[in-house]
């Protein structure tokens, strides 16, 4: 599911970025991000494919377990495109998705169209749906053309998982945006020592 996740400027503008996969965002956001400094530094990274506890170091691919996966640093896509973007006033902020999370005032609150809770009473199961994938499209590079992928996964870890089983990258995209690539990243065999 994707979440956008921002921060509260002084002049009253929101200052955001969006996450493709908001799975664990409220236990992640309230441990690993309780400053400004590591919540600027998250929103620097531009929009993440997968938020880490840690917002610094290079995202080492796969189920990397601390680091962001960010688009423009660990895919090398076009800041413009994916760089961190600023809604007027909490109203905007507020209608651009299902739920979103602001930093505000040394804290968080999770945002939807019809509340503003803070992060210890929000519902993790607001972030859970069934159709998480519904709206994507998905696409396989076949001799050199992408072709759309009709059995769609059910989960970015299932889509992850197809991936190391074609031993292909797969392109996401909903309607005509570019969303995430997923990448096969092939297995080395570590070095026997003896």
């Amino acid at each position: 599911m994707e979440i956008k996740i921002g921060k509260a400027l002084t002049d009253g503008t929101i200052q955001y970025i969006s996450v493709n996969n908001g799975d664990g965002a409220i236990p992640l956001l309230r441990n690993f991000y309780p400053t400004e400094t590591r919540v600027d530094a998250l929103i620097a990274l531009g929009n993440l494919i997968h938020l880490g506890p840690s917002p610094y170091g290079r995202w080492l691919c796969g189920d990397d377990p601390v680091h962001c996966c960010a688009e423009i640093r660990d895919y090398k896509e076009p800041p413009v495109r994916y760089a961190a973007r600023t809604a007027d006033n909490f109203e905007v902020y507020r209608l651009l998705g299902d739920v979103g999370f602001l930093y505000e005032r040394g804290g968080w609150v999770m945002v939807t169209a019809t509340a503003c809770v803070s992060l210890s009473e929000a519902d993790p199961a607001t972030l859970v749906k069934s159709d998480r994938m519904a709206g994507l499209d998905i696409y396989m590079l076949i001799s050199g053309k992408l072709d759309k992928i009709y059995k769609q996964p059910q989960s970015w870890d299932s889509l992850r998982e197809l991936a190391r089983e074609k031993k292909g990258n797969f392109y996401v995209f909903r309607g005509e945006r570019y969303v995430a690539r997923i990448e096969y990243v092939p297995e080395t065999k570590a070095d026997d020592h003896e």
